[in-house]
């Protein structure tokens, strides 16, 4: 056995992939279904060295090739830490590649979420995970590929909570990546001496990685996608901006998130800047030093645990809530500008998209603080505790602007009030910003295809009343499968036939932008039913907030957002957290 072994690792190194016999050492892959976990074991050489993977089944059967806890950087410890990711280090024995790598240090913000996300959280965090279908022996085609970027508000989240497997079975390639968050992640002195932005240059680094191997795992590299969902969403908004991602990929999507979004980067209004942070973290630390060069030295010999711990105790102290993101920096170069003067100006990577938002964003927040009805006065302290982490001079003009756009009055209904809350701050987070960020981008990059969607379809195991459209991350489990989320839902209760039928529509439309660069033609809902003859067709959006905005449900349709209070309440904050509003930023 010996020998076929070391032909078959010979053969690898020829060929790129091989499937290892299954009397080899068996695995014990960590990840999320190990009952759909196959005996044999893929092995693909790579330009850092061999990893050697699992096999996983489907929900509708296809065999995927599985790699997880590829390291794409040097473990970004010691001198490493808050500066710009180092490639890896090549391995000389096979890689096992069964199990995930350590998620990224991060605050566990509940008992729960702890539980439900059990992997171990390290420093050493920058590794990616392939999910890549089995193709037939002898088979030469490139496939396309998508390479994800979680959310989690640039403070928590990792890739391993993302089981790519089915959609994967699309016939795409589908990389998952880590990045560094929180402290590790943002922390900036307003310097080139610690500069910020390591997390988003993780994910430069990764997508090189990518560039640079995923030939050997049968990806073509000249096709590759980034797709993210809120602060990953902001995350592939940033680098379609930046400089640093030219040429890295081709195509972009983006779920409910942009640059633009007031929680997405570190506004001019911020009442708490990079440099205070760093001073006040520093000082949790016993890091007390005046120049920037012995604060980090000091702060790199900090203990990573003991380091969140004191970020996250200034954080509850100050009472402000995402305290680190990107920030515009010219050390590095990954964000040279601010966003909006960088889309304005044109200055970004003109390249396809699609960008879009969920019909209620902010339920799920709203939810928690009320019973489904508002007064005005707690329609006011609503928009203002979104708002907390600004400076706004004339808070109360803007809030009055707010509640005439949306026709909030003493007189209103209760449950009316609840409902425009939710709206409005749908609107100023999320729906707002992906309207006036397409109009842009559309302005000035007529040449490319782009595409805006509204995902209005509600999970039917949702945990929200009935009567709620789709919150924010409701489309998750339709873009990976309905699957995904059966550890959340704990429930004997399986996803029902329309989940099943929105989830398909939803992966046609994702994996068909991927592939062909237009989501179009994709078969619609009929009742309970697929209708392999009936089609709707989504058109690029031409700006402005006109009719080709997708409407995605049990039975999609095109619709105008023209004239939408959405871009107006959007504008009404956005010109107060960002200092000035450009003219030609102005929407409808």
């Amino acid at each position: 056995m010996a020998s076929d072994w070391l032909l078959q690792t010979i053969y690898a190194a020829l060929i790129g992939q091989a499937i290892v016999p299954s009397d080899l050492p068996p695995t014990n892959p960590t990840t999320t279904n190990n009952n759909n976990v196959l005996p044999n074991r893929p092995l693909v050489h790579t330009s850092y060295g061999d990893v050697l993977g699992i096999q996983k089944l489907s929900s509708s059967g296809s065999v995927i090739n599985t790699f997880l806890g590829i390291p794409f950087a040097s473990p970004p410890v010691g001198n490493l830490r808050f500066d710009k990711p180092m490639p890896a280090s090549r391995w000389n024995r096979v890689k096992d590649a069964s199990e995930f790598g350590s998620d990224c240090m991060q605050d566990i913000y509940s008992a729960y979420y702890s539980q439900l996300f059990d992997n171990p959280k390290a420093e050493d965090c920058l590794y990616l995970n392939i999910y890549k279908p089995e193709m037939k022996t002898g088979s030469n085609v490139l496939l396309p590929v998508m390479v994800w970027v979680h959310g989690g508000g640039f403070v928590f989240g990792a890739s391993s909570q993302y089981d790519a497997t089915d959609l994967a079975a699309n016939g795409v390639i589908v990389v998952t990546i880590n990045h560094r968050l929180e402290v590790f992640g943002y922390l900036s002195n307003d310097d080139d001496v610690i500069p910020g932005n390591y997390g988003m240059l993780d994910q430069v680094m990764a997508l090189k990685w990518v560039r640079e191997n995923i030939r050997s795992f049968g990806g073509d590299p000249d096709k590759v996608t980034i797709f993210g969902e809120s602060a990953g969403s902001a995350s592939v908004s940033m680098l379609v901006l930046s400089p640093l991602a030219k040429g890295l990929f081709s195509r972009a999507i983006m779920e409910s998130g942009t640059s633009l979004s007031p929680w997405g980067f570190q506004f001019p209004a911020a009442r708490v800047t990079p440099s205070q942070m760093t001073n006040l973290v520093g000082a949790s630390v016993g890091c007390n030093e005046k120049t920037s060069q012995e604060k980090l030295n000091c702060i790199r010999q900090v203990d990573a645990g003991t380091l969140l711990n004191g970020s996250v105790a200034v954080g509850k102290a100050l009472g402000l809530p995402l305290l680190w993101k990107p920030v515009v920096e010219t050390k590095f170069g990954f964000l040279p500008d601010r966003p909006v003067n960088l889309w304005t100006q044109g200055k970004f990577n003109h390249v396809d998209t699609i960008r879009g938002f969920n019909k209620a964003e902010s339920g799920q927040d709203v939810l928690f603080r009320s019973n489904y009805s508002l007064s005005v006065q707690q329609f006011i302290a609503g928009v203002k505790g979104s708002l907390v982490q600004f400076a706004i001079v004339d808070l109360d003009e803007m809030i009055k602007s707010i509640l005439q756009d949306n026709n909030v009055n003493f007189a209103s209904d209760g449950h009316d009030n609840f409902m425009k809350l939710v709206e409005v701050l749908s609107d100023i987070n999320f729906r707002g910003g992906t309207i006036v960020e397409g109009n842009l981008e559309f302005k000035m990059a007529p040449e490319m295809k782009h595409y805006i969607y509204e995902f209005d379809y509600r999970p039917s195991r949702s945990k929200t009343p009935t009567w709620m459209p789709a919150v924010h991350g409701q489309e998750l489990e339709f873009v990976f499968g309905t699957r995904l989320l059966d550890d959340y839902y704990k429930s004997a209760k399986p996803p029902s036939t329309n989940d099943e039928l929105v989830s398909k529509v939803v992966q046609k439309l994702w994996i068909n932008f991927a592939k062909y660069g237009t989501p179009t033609q994709i078969p619609s809902l009929t009742g309970n039913a697929m209708s392999s003859s009936a089609t709707f067709n989504w058109g690029p959006y031409i700006g402005d907030g006109t009719a080709n905005v997708l409407r995605i449900g049990l039975t999609s349709k095109e619709v105008s957002f023209r004239n939408h209070s959405s871009a107006r309440t959007f504008q009404t904050v956005f010109k107060r957290v960002d200092s000035v509003l450009p003219e030609r930023f102005i929407v409808g």
